[in-house]
């Protein structure tokens, strides 16, 4: 059974097998280039509308039809081997392309996961860090450094250092100031314990050991949130002096 598919007025008559039949049209579409962008397009939506050299490949677009979707507009190079297959780029599309962008071992780091997670604010250039060798690209600081398993993760699809690796990247380049708020905001948004800091390997500093003011000022700001975010109810009445009274819990897990 056939199908036509339509492009600019011209019309290819396909199988259901995406052969073509029938072309009519000096510049129509042949079904297999119409099956790959219909995949590549796939992949973009999963990507922030990025694709790479490779996916395009395996797709089923050579290096011609590359070419001609570049010189049409169709894909925009954002690094070498890197392409936005999209209208406009979303928030989190150059942060997914840089990563991209350094293979297979690449993941975002440092100051940029920190920004993910929501830890602190960067419009910096895009930090990645990759276990082997990359090539230096425009707009992306790449660090080269061991990942165990449990230093990777993905947040909103994009592949990162878990929260404890990045503030153990953070400690040594950031200000004392803002490395205690990002620790504190990390354990108000319960990404991390202090326990897990002081167990986190590859510690080049001391301030992960001792997070302890960090910690009390996140169960400070935690107990006054509920407490502010709760009804009011009937006040407690004053146990006689002498009578043993219970201390009320806090509401709030102590930190290990």
């Amino acid at each position: 059974m056939a199908r036509v598919a339509v492009r600019r007025r011209f019309v290819t008559l396909c199988s259901s097998e995406g052969t073509n039949v029938t072309r009519v049209g000096a510049f129509g579409l042949g079904c297999h280039e119409m099956l790959a962008d219909r995949e590549v397009m796939g992949i973009a939506a999963r990507q922030y509308g990025v694709v790479t050299a490779r996916q395009l490949t395996t797709a089923g677009l050579g290096p011609n039809a590359i070419a001609h979707r570049v010189k049409t507009g169709r894909l925009t190079r954002l690094h070498r081997g890197v392409y936005l297959a999209a209208p406009s780029p979303a928030q989190l599309t150059f942060d997914m392309a840089a990563v991209l962008a350094c293979g297979s071992t690449a993941v975002l780091s440092h100051h940029s996961a920190a920004a993910l997670y929501g830890l602190l604010n960067w419009r910096g250039e895009i930090h990645v860090t990759v276990t082997r060798n990359a090539r230096p690209r425009p707009g992306i600081r790449v660090h080269r450094a061991p990942l165990d398993p449990h230093d990777r993760t993905r947040r909103q699809g994009i592949p990162v250092t878990s929260p404890a690796r990045t503030l153990v990247d953070l400690a040594p380049v950031l200000p004392s100031h803002r490395f205690d708020r990002a620790v504190e905001q990390a354990q108000v948004l319960r990404l991390v314990t202090a326990g897990a800091l002081r167990r986190a390997p590859h510690q080049p500093s001391r301030r992960l050991r001792r997070p302890a003011r960090a910690t009390a000022r996140a169960q400070a700001h935690e107990v006054g949130r509920r407490e502010a975010a709760a009804p009011a109810g009937p006040r407690r009445a004053t146990p006689a002096r002498g009578q043993n009274s219970a201390t009320p819990s806090s509401g709030v897990d102590a930190v290990a």
